[in-house]
């Protein structure tokens, strides 16, 4: 999970207590839970009004542990056991960090936040991505090394997927695996991200941040949507200016 969240809640918490961005963490530990309702609802409940409002109530135990235990894998440890967690959730790097994108028009973004909620108008598409110097959790590098399948996806792509890929040592670790590398492209395009996006263009740009060289490609599958999502979710997906990804399938087998 990419260290580089900080709007809403858990940027609040990251900067007034200095720890680690908790919000897809808890994500994750909630989706990996096998326990009471109550429990996963507590962890997911949002104070809507006084001055918690806008915080959830699992970011804020999870910075209460992270500073009980000392750490934040103390805290992820503490918490996979109070909520019968299957599976183990990582931080891609051992310390918060700051992601900023420079635009192809030379305009640059400077925190995830910005750059996962743009203004509702297109922008110029995303030259690159930069993350701020960290070092990987050896923890990760070692899971990646072992894996029999590496998936990337579905998800925001340069907000969530990729800033895991710029900290030192992932990328270079996911290309020398021998594992299967699998990509799952978006079902829809995402304003400001990945506006007028084909299927094989999330091929094309996963393969830029895993360092493919030489027209090889890093991926090794591809797992596409094909059917057309139905009205009523394309009408909701229209207010935010976000289009079905097209699965030229065949531009994909070119890619290889």
């Amino acid at each position: 999970v990419s260290t580089a969240d900080d709007g809403g809640s858990t940027g609040v918490l990251r900067k007034d207590l200095g720890v680690m961005p908790y919000g897809d963490i808890r994500q994750c530990l909630i989706g990996l839970s096998y326990t009471v309702p109550a429990l996963q609802k507590l962890f997911q409940y949002r104070f809507d009004t006084g001055t918690l409002k806008g915080h959830s109530a699992g970011n804020i135990i999870l910075a209460a542990l992270q500073k009980i235990t000392g750490s934040p894998e103390g805290a992820i440890a503490e918490t996979a056991r109070l909520l019968n967690v299957r599976g183990e959730v990582l931080f891609a790097s051992k310390r918060p960090t700051t992601l900023s994108a420079r635009l192809r028009d030379g305009t640059t973004i400077k925190s995830e936040h910005e750059l996962d909620e743009p203004a509702l108008k297109k922008r110029a598409p995303i030259a690159k991505l930069m993350l701020s110097k960290t070092e990987a959790n050896p923890r990760v590098l070692d899971a990646l090394a072992r894996a029999d399948a590496i998936v990337l996806g579905p998800g925001d792509l340069y907000t969530s997927t990729f800033p895991n890929l710029l900290v030192p040592g992932v990328a270079e670790t996911i290309k020398a695996s021998p594992a299967k590398k699998i990509l799952i492209t978006n079902i829809m395009t995402k304003l400001g991200q990945t506006d007028g996006f084909k299927a094989s263009d999330f091929v094309r740009e996963a393969n830029r941040y895993l360092g493919a060289e030489n027209g090889e490609s890093a991926v090794t599958t591809v797992i596409v949507n094909t059917k057309k999502p139905a009205a009523n979710i394309l009408a909701r997906y229209k207010k935010e200016k976000a289009k079905p990804v097209e699965p030229d399938i065949e531009r994909i087998k070119k890619i290889g």
